[in-house]
C-alpha cells in the first residue's frame, strides 16, 4: 500500500515540521509497523522528555483519529502532541515495544500445540479484552452519543501487552482485561448517526 508519507525522508519531515526536529530524534532508517495507506509512523527519541516515542505522519488530516484517542478511555494509544502544517500532519504518541507485542507476531510467535491448555486460557483473555476495547469504541447499544466503528480491526492493529504474572491457583496469567490489549490505527473510525 502507498501513499504520499512513504515518500518522506527524515531529512523532508525535519524540514516539514520544525518543530518536531527540535525537540525529536528519529530512530532507525525506516518507518517502523506494516506499511499503510494513511501514513508512516517513525521511532523517535523524545529529547526534553529522554524517552522513546512514535510519531505518525500523513498527508491526510489525523485531527479526527486524534480527537477520537483523546475520548476514548481505556484502550487506545495516548496521543502527546499534534501538528499541522501545510499538506501535513503528524502526532506523538506512545510507543509499544516488548513486552507489548501486535497480534500478528504473537499467532507467529506461539503456534499452536496440542494439549497446551494455557494458551488456550492467555488466548481467551486477549480476545475478552479486545472485546471490552471495541466496546468502549463502538459505545452502547442504546447511547446517542460516542457511538463509533473502528473499520479496520486486523492483528496488525491490536497490540498485546505479553507480561505474563504468576496468580496462584488460577490459569488466567495475564495483565487485567483493560491492560491487556491496546487498539491502534483509529484513522478508519467512522461515527455512527445517532437515531
Amino acid at each position: 500500500m502507498s501513499n504520499a508519507a512513504s515518500n518522506l525522508t527524515k531529512d523532508k519531515i525535519k524540514n516539514y515540521f520544525p518543530q518536531i526536529a527540535e525537540r525529536y530524534k528519529f530512530i532507525g532508517l525506516r518507518p517502523i509497523g506494516e506499511p499503510s495507506g494513511f501514513g508512516i509512523v517513525w521511532r523517535a527519541q523524545d529529547n526534553w522528555l529522554n524517552q522513546e516515542v512514535a510519531i505518525k505522519i500523513s498527508a491526510d488530516d489525523l485531527g479526527d483519529e486524534i480527537k477520537f484517542c483523546r475520548d476514548i478511555e481505556g484502550q487506545t494509544v495516548r496521543i502527546f502532541e499534534y501538528f499541522r502544517v501545510p499538506g501535513w500532519n503528524a502526532y506523538v504518541m506512545e510507543l509499544l515495544q516488548p513486552p507489548w507485542i501486535s497480534a500478528s507476531k504473537f499467532i507467529k510467535k506461539h503456534q499452536y500445540k496440542q494439549n497446551d491448555v494455557q494458551h488456550y486460557f492467555d488466548c481467551f483473555e486477549i480476545a475478552r479484552s479486545a472485546l471490552n476495547g471495541l466496546v468502549q469504541i463502538h459505545g452502547q447499544p442504546y447511547s446517542r452519543e460516542g457511538r463509533y466503528v473502528h473499520a479496520d480491526i486486523k492483528p496488525d492493529n491490536l497490540f498485546i501487552l505479553l507480561k505474563p504474572k504468576s496468580k496462584r491457583n488460577s490459569v488466567f496469567r495475564l495483565p487485567d482485561e483493560s491492560e491487556l490489549v491496546k487498539i491502534i490505527d483509529l484513522g478508519i473510525t467512522l461515527k455512527k448517526a445517532s437515531k
